[in-house]
């Protein structure tokens, strides 16, 4: 019975949509039929006015003349031109031309011969008139067979507009009848009791914490409790990973500057070399603090959405040779190679992109010895999306390095990595900015032979 309700219900609303959507249909094709009545009309009257005076005179006249008085033509001087004017007639109606009779006469229609200029009333009743039968009757026609195709696509949708409707309200009627059933549930204080028990032995950093119900019903909630809880606890792990990363990197430089501060107070005072000394490595350590500062705030904005990338179409080669000749200036302890197939283009944010080519380079130039070379290039690959890379053969990476290599603050050599400063979180930036792109990376890594890293735009 509950069941018979339902569907009664939804048939009833989908009845009255549909009613309310017929009701609509009929005063759209009111309003239409009437802007297009409308319109024939000033249609009609321009056309007649175009063809009495802009294309001559028209074809007939029709003359009123008084009853018996046999057809009288008299030749009458208008405006320096002679015209031939019938004023009288005797009655030979013409049934096909007596359209509105006067009092005092009947309607005769005069075949005209002069047709240059107006004509002027002599005597009698006489009056222009434009012979537009066939526009009437073309315009009547095209009405008609409109409303016929108006009413039939109306009766169609009377017949079959309430289907669709129905297909539509289906997902709200279930959702409906889902809710009533859970309102009518039986409640198992046992069962809820159960629920709170399993939730809180959850432990929130607890690897295998997952919450257990045993029960049969409850299955499609707890695994939608299991996955949430697993995304925030990948989250919070991140959350304090990035937090000690963080505090690890800032803590190296303060100390230092701490240090040389100190040194400065006992004995830079009087002492020239280590003013000096102590001046320059706070400089460093100053301006490594700012870029790492610098990068976790670009990284906080990208997290948060609020990084803008602006979009257009580069040419890559440009992008790759800037670098390149910016390399050469201010890195005089390698040598630099830049290679080009042809003119490869793009969409991407020119300086978002030239930033994510610059910390390429600028990490294949911290782990290449002195004196060896770095290639830069760019190309299509062989789907035909646009690419770049950065070559080097410098000390390398082992394939669990790579896998990591692209993580904030991940270290993928610490003997190695002692002999260059960085921050750790080039990378992920780069990493950043090409995913925001629709591109990926694809690393190619060797220990003591070198790594070439390429860049695949989106095509």
């Amino acid at each position: 019975m509950k069941g018979d309700r339902k569907s009664k219900k939804l048939g009833s609303t989908a009845r009255n949509l549909h009613i309310m959507w017929i009701v609509k249909l009929v005063g759209r094709i009111a309003g239409f039929n009437i802007i297009f009545a409308v319109t024939l009309v000033v249609l009609s009257v321009i056309y007649m006015n175009r063809t009495a005076w802009g294309r001559g005179l028209p074809e007939a006249m029709y003359v009123y003349a008084p009853v018996g008085v046999p057809a009288v033509t008299r030749n009458v001087s208008y405006d320096k031109q002679q015209y031939t004017l019938v004023y009288e007639a005797r009655l030979n109606r013409d049934a096909g031309a007596a359209y509105n009779m006067p009092a005092d006469g009947y309607l005769l229609r005069v075949n005209l011969r002069d047709r240059t200029a107006e004509y002027e009333l002599y005597s009698g009743s006489l009056t222009k008139t434009t012979d537009i039968t066939f526009v009437a009757r073309m315009f009547i026609w095209m009405w008609t067979v409109l409303n016929i195709w108006q009413l039939i696509g109306l009766a169609v949708y009377a017949v079959t507009g309430i289907r669709p409707i129905r297909k539509r309200l289906k997902p709200l009627n279930e959702i409906s009848e889902d809710a009533f059933k859970i309102s009518t549930m039986p409640f198992d204080e046992t069962r809820i009791h159960d629920l709170e028990n399993a939730i809180s032995r959850i432990t929130p950093d607890g690897p295998q914490g997952k919450l257990v119900t045993n029960d049969s019903e409850l299955k499609g909630l707890e695994a939608a409790i299991n996955s949430m809880i697993d995304r925030l606890r990948d989250s919070y792990r991140q959350q304090v990973r990035f937090v000690s990363d963080a505090s690890h990197e800032l803590r190296t430089p303060i100390a230092v500057i701490k240090g040389y501060a100190d040194m400065l107070d006992r004995w830079g005072k009087d002492d020239p070399k280590i003013l000096e000394e102590s001046i320059t490595a706070i400089r460093k350590e100053s301006s490594h603090m700012n870029e790492l500062v610098e990068q976790l705030l670009f990284l906080a904005r990208g997290d948060s959405g609020r990084q803008p990338v602006n979009i257009e179409h580069i040419s890559i080669n440009e992008v790759m040779k800037e670098v390149y000749e910016e390399s050469l200036m201010i890195d005089g302890n390698h040598t630099y190679e830049f290679k080009s197939s042809g003119n490869i283009e793009a969409d991407a944010d020119e300086a978002m992109l030239k930033q994510a080519v610059r910390i390429l380079v600028d990490n294949a130039a911290k782990y290449t010895d002195k004196g060896d070379g770095i290639t830069l290039g760019c190309g299509y690959n062989d789907d035909g999306r646009p690419m770049l890379y950065v070559q080097d053969n410098g000390i390398g990476m082992s394939s669990e390095d790579v896998k990591h290599v692209f993580e904030r603050f991940y270290r993928a050599d610490n003997a190695r990595y002692s002999k260059a400063q960085g921050s750790g979180l080039g990378l992920s930036i780069a990493k950043w900015i090409i995913d925001r792109h629709g591109g990926y990376f694809d690393v190619l890594s060797r220990k003591d032979i070198g790594t070439r890293i390429t860049v695949i735009m989106r095509g």
